[in-house]
């Protein structure tokens, strides 16, 4: 199994190129999965959770609407302008096409807010180097 099957962002650092590593933490509700998804797939949310069910992985978020697993999103640059991707593509294919083209990439890690599953964000960094080491973290409030 592959780290991006396995849920794990794999070592996607451009050659020559910019990587960064984003952390979104935040309270329960707050939007982080909302604000990843928009700003990874390049779309605008719908009021009822379209860009958010794009970074969910497991069906009982899409049911609750609530983030359980640490999740992480690609986005790529040419230059200064953001690589456009097919937002209904598969992370796989969506993460391949953001490789072989882009000279900047950012990886979005998105944490969980609920305390019931904060153990999830609190151990990802045994699972997940980028969620222990990520460039900078944004909180969303």
């Amino acid at each position: 199994m592959s780290a991006t099957t396995a849920g794990m962002a794999p070592d996607v650092s451009p050659p020559g190129g910019v990587h960064l590593r984003i952390a979104t933490i935040g309270n329960v509700d707050a939007g982080k999965s909302t604000l990843v998804g928009c700003l990874s797939r390049n779309i605008a949310d719908d009021g009822r959770g379209k860009a958010r069910s794009m970074v969910f992985h497991h069906k009982h978020e899409l049911e609750t609407g609530r983030t359980s697993a640490v999740a992480t999103e690609l986005m790529g640059f040419d230059g200064a302008k953001a690589l456009a991707v097919d937002a209904k593509a598969s992370r796989a294919k969506i993460w391949q096409s953001v490789h072989e083209h882009a000279d900047k990439t950012v990886t979005f890690i998105d944490l969980c807010g609920h305390e019931k599953v904060g153990g999830v964000t609190r151990g990802a960094g045994g699972r997940q180097r980028q969620a222990a080491f990520p460039s900078l973290c944004s909180c969303v409030c």
